[in-house]
């Protein structure tokens, strides 16, 4: 059976054992390095040798998408088809997902922890398939790295890992702070204006009205933008060039990474407090706790870090399942809902503008 180490029980555990420590640029950082297995789902690595991994270390998603890895029957099924598995070899994984704030927060800045002594180790460097398409996120990265090493892009199965190098996870800070090294530019911040992202190409988590709100927000000089259309640097400079942002919760806020301190956000969501009947609102300020049941605070860390002005806006729901439900099936934040204008403008109008 496979054990799961707890982030602080890992220094003293068999696992830490296959790990190794090196500092380059006053930065030191941490690896796995040993033969593993992995999928290219949730590149979740496995020791052969101990049969242990740590979803605190390792993983980047919420800790029961893993909870199969640690079945009785799934390292029986693993180890009885380890000879029709394939085996790669010299390798350091980054990994990535069709979700864009997952690839680009929790992936992509494994690549930043590569350096010309690691790179004498390694004969490629792996990801998945399952990566966000058309917006060129990978191609633009790997230039802007100068990264000549051959790229592997396996599918959902799982795979042997040979002498292969994995990378800890890295802390929020620093994952921010070599992004924007990478892709920040300077600009002239005479010229910032103010923009709404729509989600009308999304399948959920939309804004029924949106032609309504998208009215009202023209009054303040907003432009709308679908993300969807745009590829991974001209994102970068939408939100580089933002003054004020509206936005439904979705993936794409995953570039305020690259918004300019002092902008302000609007985060619109479910309300899921559902003794509220009418739309609220909570400005994240460093001393707001996060109650879990209303929000996730992914883009709300963003912004505090970034120094950005962040307020969460809640619409409330009418005729919603209970959270339990909404939680059980994973759908708490797949909500469509409609924003009352009236309340809204009287929330923006004394606090935005």
């Amino acid at each position: 059976m496979i054990i799961d180490i707890p982030k602080k029980e890992l220094k003293n555990s068999p696992l830490e054992k296959e790990c190794a420590h090196i500092k380059f640029n006053k930065d030191e950082f941490n690896y796995l390095y040993s033969d593993f297995y992995l999928d290219g789902k949730f590149f979740l690595p496995i020791s052969k040798k101990s049969l242990m991994t740590s979803t605190e270390v390792f993983g980047v998603f919420n800790k029961k998408k893993y909870i199969h890895y640690f079945k009785n029957n799934y390292i029986n099924n693993l180890e009885s088809n380890i000879n029709s598995m394939n085996t790669i070899e010299n390798s350091f994984i980054v990994g990535s997902s069709e979700n864009y704030f997952h690839t680009l927060i929790d992936y992509f800045p494994r690549l930043f922890t590569l350096n010309k002594t690691l790179l004498k180790y390694i004969d490629s460097i792996v990801f998945s398939k399952n990566i966000p398409k058309n917006n060129k996120m990978l191609e633009y990265l790997l230039e802007k790295m100068n990264l000549k090493k051959k790229i592997i892009l396996i599918d959902n199965k799982s795979y042997l890992f040979k002498k292969s190098i994995y990378p800890l996870n890295l802390n929020y800070d620093k994952r921010l702070i070599f992004l924007k090294k990478i892709f920040k530019r300077k600009i002239d911040n005479s010229n910032l204006k103010n923009i709404f992202i729509s989600r009308s190409d999304s399948q959920n988590r939309r804004i029924i009205n949106e032609n309504n709100l998208v009215k009202y927000l023209k009054k303040f000089n907003f432009k709308t933008y679908v993300l969807g259309k745009l590829n991974f640097i001209d994102q970068i400079k939408l939100f580089e060039e933002a003054k004020i942002i509206v936005s439904m919760h979705g993936a794409g806020l995953a570039n305020l990474v690259f918004t300019n301190p002092e902008a302000k956000v609007v985060e619109i969501f479910p309300s899921l407090d559902f003794n509220k009947k009418i739309d609220w609102f909570e400005h994240s300020e460093k001393k707001y706790q996060r109650n879990p049941n209303f929000s996730r605070d992914y883009f709300k860390s963003i912004c505090l870090i970034n120094n950005i002005e962040h307020y969460f806006y809640f619409s409330s729901i009418l005729n919603t399942p209970s959270f339990d439900k909404l939680e059980r099936e994973g759908k708490m934040t797949n909500i469509d809902l409609t924003i009352n204008i009236d309340l809204f403008s009287n929330f923006f109008e004394n606090n935005i503008i």
